[in-house]
């Protein structure tokens, strides 16, 4: 990855402990784990990954595919992370940050670079019933504010969550020059993410490498299916009046999770 590039896409949230990485998903950016990242902060270093056309990254352009989205942006980021603090990381990945996280795993595993301490999925493309062509189709053309609050609150169960104050930076956001064409891009492999994502899937169920899967049982967005608990492994908890950001919604229990399944692999 360009030095440039990295200074845009990992910032370090803070903290003094084993390193755990936040990924965002489809349309969200940092912000997305403010909830998240100052109750990990006190017993790790929170580092987030911002993805191309979001974010700090807008300027940024992605290649075409989730296999080479994961290869541009965060297997570098993981292995200078790792580099950096001498420790394997705990991976964090939201949605489409979930599934570029089970293929930066596959990827670790395939190449025994050992990067990647454990696995912590919310909602992830690439399990699930896939994503919502119809949010996904929209998202990216949003340019009025009433479309926006409705189209967003169907992240939710709690539709309260989703203020009118999220709009505007939205629709801003989406102004910005190149930001629709590489979301364009983006939307396409989230709604034909390939057979490497399933392959990786595969690889990571296949795996001994510590994880666990968060889904909010009323997700409209990429909803839950059961069959997938036993094909992937892993500890799974679901949670009742939760839409498609358990992060947000279920924020307090969600941390609590992140935080076991570092705690026994790193000993803290």
């Amino acid at each position: 990855m360009p030095h440039s590039d990295a200074k845009k896409t990992i910032e370090c949230f803070g903290g003094d402990g084993p390193p755990v990485v936040l990924v965002h998903g489809f349309g969200a950016d940092r912000y997305s784990w403010l909830g998240t990242a100052p109750d990990l902060v006190k017993q790790t270093t929170v580092y987030t990954v911002e993805l191309p056309g979001h974010g700090n990254a807008w300027d940024i352009p992605a290649r075409d595919g989730l296999q080479q989205l994961s290869d541009q942006i965060l297997s570098p980021a993981l292995a200078k992370i790792s580099s950096d603090s001498g420790l394997p990381v705990h991976l964090v990945g939201h949605s489409l940050g979930g599934a570029l996280a089970m293929l930066a795993t596959a990827h670790d595993t395939t190449h025994n670079t050992s990067h990647i301490a454990s696995l912590s999925l919310l909602a992830p493309l690439g399990l699930g019933s896939g994503a919502n062509v119809d949010f996904i189709e929209k998202y990216v053309e949003l340019d009025n504010e009433a479309a926006a609050l409705e189209l967003l609150q169907q992240t939710v169960f709690n539709e309260r969550l989703i203020s009118s104050q999220l709009i505007k930076p939205l629709l801003m956001h989406l102004g910005q020059q190149g930001v629709r064409t590489t979301l364009r891009s983006l939307a396409r492999d989230v709604l034909n993410p390939g057979d490497e994502l399933a392959s990786a899937v595969e690889q990571v169920s296949a795996s001994v490498i510590p994880r666990q899967v968060i889904w909010g049982l009323n997700d409209n967005i990429n909803a839950f299916v059961a069959a997938d608990e036993s094909r992937f492994g892993g500890r799974w908890h679901t949670m009742e009046n939760c839409g498609h950001l358990p992060h947000v919604e279920q924020r307090v229990q969600v941390n609590q999770l992140l935080l076991d399944l570092v705690q026994p692999v790193t000993g803290v």
